[in-house]
């Protein structure tokens, strides 16, 4: 077990070696990119605003077409529920003309009835009540 405990020890130093060469190396890394790099900080900076720019308005572009799309679905059922009551109310209409042009016409078979009573020979009946 002590060679275990040893082993145990000897890895945990490793690795805050490795941690501590790793953090050196990482800033030596970045330093040298720094001093080699054609870009500087401020375009950097720049380009990642701009992407973060362009990533936003994407968003805001796809929800403006979302948003579109669904109000152009919403007025065409509107068209077409408009187009339906439009039919219906022409067919009411029709149906009341006709109403009136029967009616219409029944009145003047009565006032020709009415008058032919009036003016023509006719049978006189007699009230058998009268007698």
């Amino acid at each position: 077990m002590p060679e275990a405990k040893d082993h145990t020890e000897s890895s945990d130093k490793a690795r805050s070696r490795g941690r501590s060469e790793t953090e050196r190396d990482d800033k030596t890394m970045f330093a040298t990119v720094r001093e080699n790099s054609d870009i500087g900080i401020e375009e950097s900076w720049s380009a990642n605003v701009k992407r973060m720019f362009d990533e936003y308005q994407h968003e805001s572009l796809e929800s403006i077409r979302r948003t579109r799309a669904h109000f152009d679905k919403l007025m065409s059922d509107a068209q077409a529920h408009a187009d339906a009551r439009q039919h219906l109310a022409t067919q009411a209409l029709q149906n009341a003309v006709e109403t009136a042009n029967m009616i219409g016409k029944q009145a003047v078979a009565h006032r020709d009835l009415a008058i032919h009573h009036e003016w023509g020979k006719h049978e006189q009946v007699d009230d058998p009540g009268k007698k």
